[in-house]
């Protein structure tokens, strides 16, 4: 089978426990699938990108810069469409793009979203049946996070 796998970071080195995670289910599919990268980087990861080839068809890389205005963004954008502020954060037009172009000039049979805010890209390639991985429970934090706080601009807090 041919996967697309989106992460939010690379998963090389497996230096924290989500890495650690995503570098052996890396491992394991290649071991009998065709798996292309699409991943998030922060700065010069070459060599990281290279060790990776070893488990990987492609590799495919886009930049994320973070920064307190990029946030500030994203949080305006978030109260303005109601969109959860996670998947805004980590909504970059650079990698929709590169997902559309994948998923036009190849046929994927699964799209595997490592995390939540990952989701968003696999759930652009058509025809593929789609893996959502939720590794850590980084959800119930959010869910815990918006139970407590405030909806909109300072009205009641919300329950589920």
């Amino acid at each position: 089978m041919k996967v697309l796998l989106p992460t939010q970071v690379l998963p090389y080195p497996p230096d924290s426990g989500p890495k650690v995670k995503t570098y052996n289910v890396l491992k394991y599919l290649a071991q009998s699938h065709e798996v292309t990268l699409v991943s998030f980087v922060r700065g010069d990861q070459s060599a990281d990108v290279a060790h990776l080839r070893r488990y990987c068809r492609a590799i495919h890389t886009v930049p994320m810069e973070r920064g307190v205005v990029r946030d500030g963004l994203a949080m305006v954008r978030s109260l303005l469409t109601s969109q959860p502020w996670m998947m805004v954060h980590d909504d970059r037009a650079a990698m929709r793009g590169l997902v559309d172009r994948l998923a036009t000039e190849q046929r994927f049979d699964v799209a595997h979203a490592d995390q939540l805010n990952m989701a968003q890209y696999a759930t652009r390639v058509s025809g593929a049946f789609k893996v959502f991985d939720a590794h850590n429970a980084l959800w119930l934090l959010y869910k815990r996070l918006w139970q407590t706080m405030s909806s909109g601009w300072g009205l009641h807090s919300r329950k589920l």
